[in-house]
């Protein structure tokens, strides 16, 4: 939402996360972002540009339906079956 506090917003898009790929990957990846966030604010490992361009994605969707292994089904053949 627009206005939301950014904590607000961080706990929804965390539990939508976890939701998605577990508890264990978004500790991990919370992980990863506090030390992302460590070294933007020290100005290790990263150059200007790079921190920057991680403060914009930080609150990007991520799209995951370009991963769907979901097994196609020919309806077809199961509405000529239940007929």
């Amino acid at each position: 939402k627009k206005g939301a506090p950014p904590a607000a917003l961080d706990a929804v898009q965390n539990e939508d996360l976890a939701d998605v790929v577990g508890p264990e990957a978004l500790a991990l990846h919370k992980a990863e972002t506090e030390t992302a966030s460590e070294a933007a604010r020290t100005g290790a490992g990263h150059e200007p540009a790079e921190a920057a361009a991680g403060a914009e994605s930080a609150n990007q969707v991520i799209d995951l339906t370009a991963h769907d292994e979901t097994e196609q089904l020919d309806v077809l053949d199961l509405r000529t079956a239940a007929s």
